[in-house]
């Protein structure tokens, strides 16, 4: 007779690469507390046998062992340290080979035991929900070996402290339930998270590989491309990368287990808090493309990445509203993204972008760990330090021993130290090139440790014919530190590049300091007329007035053949749509010179909308406010529409207005101005109007209307004939404007329309 004892509890390794002390910072501080919740790893320990292996370098060990949230989190689990110095290579833009390597060498010791441990991954800076690990242990047990959740970007100037000031000192424990921190996160949403919401149309980032819908101040809903890897059981024995680690680890690990999907917040919750200028220099304004996005998603990703942006992701702070007509709008949008894509995905083994690149990198890593030791920054890298006034430039030669790109080494590497914390670089990068037989070249930039390019272009090369490939490109800066910049030369399928030595790559970078644009302005189309009529003048001007309106029509009401037709159409046809509507309420929030100012009974000023205002007792009446916005009020746009929010109904509609006095558009250059210009709010989309032709023809006009020194007669008659002789030019530059899509941004413009719905 034998009593047998408990059955052994499965295995289960979390692994944790960081290097520099600021992440040691945030994971004695952060990361460690917030797996010490009791629904964390508390949680799973009770279920697995677990293991902590943090990779970092041998100089933080003694900070980090001698810490508190270390000492409380041995008594949950064992933990082993490791050392990751000798794969840090030190040349800029290496950074996603070395965390692939570093995240390896947490469970290659294991060797055939891989196949029977569940392997946890998470990023130093990655904060973790109280009870997402009882979920991930739960899923575990059901027998689920590929287990996916998504991270969610938010500002970490805003959120760190939030997160600081729950932390419990002796037991330095984080415990943050889901929908509180989802609150957090939804409150204080990443610039990069805002770009990329499908139905807050006001800008957006060029790299779309994220897919968002507003749905209420507490809920969003997604696609991700790739979605973050929590925890495997291998179905093979891993040695060493292939390609970095979104992009390679699931196929070579499990090319065939099925995948498990954690879409909903409750669940599972990772916050991942990011500097708030992270990621700035991707912006742009207005929307983008099917088209476009498709051409980029086509250019880089694989299948597996491919699989992750079919699943849906809810975030929520709150019990979830109906969320029908949202999915349903969001399925049919990315339906038409996979329509466009390119029919085969690309490989991870030999990816056109980064085989090459990503073998040298491989081989320096390799010559690193037989060494032993870091190995010196290649001397083709060039330090550039600004060091006074004006202008700091810097042309970077090609090395000898970098001279053929199929030997997989970078083109071109440098480390800016730029001159202002917001600082625009104008990188240029040349290079002459030459193959054997026809491919495609392609020459990307990459910053810091970015695994994707910042830009990007192709060139079919001709067979034995040397090709040039050229990159302009415009990145803002974080700060005044160092900025990694990198160009490489990547191969399409199984061709083979050569630089050209006889025509040395260059990059040349250029601090050009500040760079934030002027600020669009309001025109008056009204004109100054001195000195009181005489009798006989106003007969002369009601008849001139009324052939004018018979062509021209009254402003806002203006007819195809008016200057400022393309400006004023979009706002006149709203307000004409709701005249013949009952009981249909409208406001005016602008100044007393505004164009819309005839169609409006009732009118607030700017100035008092931002002083004395009250919305009580007017709350939910209006359907229609129209914003027009002064020289000084775009910066102020999500002020006034917070004040204004209130006394809309739900559904209505508000239009901020904006004319360009100065031609030269929107534009905007750093994060700041984006936060402060465009609400997170509701519904959004932004319209521009004119273009090169309407500004000609509106400088003609401003010229005619305002700025003509002439008799009143002679005047008026010149206004008059002015704008017949410009009529059918005028009226065809306008139909021709009102047939462009207008949510695409066009510079130069002489109007925008930031259109909100209100939820």
């Amino acid at each position: 007779m034998s009593i047998a004892g408990p059955a052994a509890k499965e295995k289960a390794r979390l692994i944790i690469p960081f290097w520099g002390a600021a992440y040691l910072e945030k994971m004695v501080n952060i990361t460690i507390p917030a797996l010490l919740a009791p629904g964390n790893l508390p949680a799973m320990a009770e279920s697995f046998d677990v293991e902590v292996v943090l990779v970092t370098e041998r100089a933080l060990r003694p900070e980090l062992v001698k810490s508190r949230a270390y000492a409380n989190l041995r008594k949950i689990c064992a933990i082993d340290i490791r050392f990751l110095d000798d794969l840090v290579t030190g040349v800029p833009g290496d950074y996603g080979v070395v965390l692939s390597y570093a995240l390896y060498r947490g469970f290659t010791d294991l060797g055939e035991r891989m196949l029977d441990t569940f392997l946890m991954f998470l990023n130093a800076d990655f904060i973790i929900a109280d009870g997402s690990y009882r979920t991930l242990a739960r899923l575990m047990k059901e027998g689920h070996r590929v287990i996916h959740a998504p991270s969610f970007r938010a500002n970490q100037e805003d959120v760190m402290p939030v997160l600081r000031s729950r932390l419990e000192p002796e037991s330095t424990t984080l415990a943050m339930p889901p929908r509180e921190m989802v609150g957090l996160a939804l409150k204080y949403k990443h610039l990069t998270v805002r770009a990329r919401t499908v139905n807050q149309r006001l800008y957006h980032q060029w790299r779309m590989d994220q897919f968002y819908w507003y749905v209420d101040d507490a809920t969003l809903i997604g696609y991700q491309w790739p979605v973050a890897l929590l925890a495997i059981k291998p179905e093979r024995v891993l040695i060493e990368p292939t390609l970095m680690w979104d992009y390679a680890f699931i196929p070579d690990a499990a090319p065939t287990l099925p995948r498990h999907f954690v879409s909903d917040s409750d669940d599972f919750f990772m916050l991942e808090p990011q500097s708030r200028r992270s990621g700035e220099e991707m912006l742009r304004l207005g929307w983008i493309s099917y088209d476009e996005i498709a051409k980029d998603l086509s250019n880089w990703t694989t299948k597996e990445q491919r699989d992750c942006g079919r699943q849906l992701l809810v975030f929520h702070s709150r019990d979830l509203p109906d969320l029908g007509a949202t999915i349903a709008e969001s399925r049919a949008y990315m339906d038409e993204i996979y329509k466009r894509l390119s029919p085969e995905p690309r490989p991870h083994i030999h990816h056109p972008l980064f085989d090459t690149w990503f073998t040298s990198v491989q081989e320096r890593v390799r010559a690193n760990i037989r060494e032993g030791r870091p190995l010196a920054p290649p001397t083709g890298s060039l330090r550039i330090e600004y060091a006074g006034s004006g202008r700091v430039t810097g042309t970077l030669p090609a090395a000898a021993d970098r001279a053929t790109v199929s030997d997989g080494t970078p083109v071109l590497a440098c480390t800016f130290v730029p001159k202002t914390a917001q600082s625009v670089l104008q990188v240029g990068i040349r290079a002459a090139v030459h193959s054997s037989h026809a491919t495609t070249a392609v020459l990307a930039l990459y910053r810091g440790d970015e695994a994707a390019p910042v830009s990007l272009v192709t060139k079919r090369v001709l067979a034995g014919i040397r090709a040039e490939l050229s990159l302009d490109a415009d990145l803002t800066t974080h700060g005044p530190m160092a900025l990694d910049l990198q160009a490489r030369i990547g191969v399409d399928g199984d061709g083979e590049l050569s630089l050209d030595m006889e025509r040395p790559a260059t990059m040349l970078v250029t601090d050009i300091g500040h760079g934030a644009g002027a600020s669009p302005v309001a025109a008056k189309a009204t004109s100054t007329r001195p000195g009181a009529p005489s009798s006989r003048r106003d007969v002369v001007e009601h008849v001139l007035r009324s052939l004018y309106r018979a062509i021209f029509g009254k402003i806002p009401h203006v007819r195809r053949t008016h200057p400022i037709w393309q400006d004023v159409q979009f706002v006149a046809s709203r307000l004409r749509a709701l005249w013949d509507q009952p009981d249909r309420r409208m406001l005016l929030v602008a100044p007393h010179d505004s164009l819309f100012r005839s169609e409006f009974s009732e009118r607030i000023d700017t100035a008092q909308l931002k002083g004395s205002f009250s919305p009580e007792g007017r709350e939910s009446q209006y359907d229609l406010c129209v914003v027009d916005l002064t020289f000084d009020d775009p910066r102020e746009l999500t002020q006034l529409y917070a004040l204004v929010r209130p006394i809309m109904k739900p559904g209505s509609t508000v239009i901020a207005f904006v004319l360009s006095r100065n031609f030269k558009g929107f534009s905007v250059s750093d994060s700041e101005v984006y936060e402060k210009i465009l609400p997170a709010s509701d519904i959004s989309q932004l319209h521009f109007f004119g273009d090169a032709r309407a500004v000609v023809f509106r400088r003609i006009f401003k010229w005619v209307t305002s700025e003509l020194t002439i008799p009143w007669l002679l005047r008026d008659v010149a206004i008059g004939a002015t704008l017949v002789l410009l009529a059918p030019f005028v009226w065809h530059a306008n139909r021709r404007g009102r047939a462009r899509d207008s949510t695409r941004p066009i510079r130069p413009w002489t109007s925008i329309a930031i259109v909100l719905t209100v939820r």
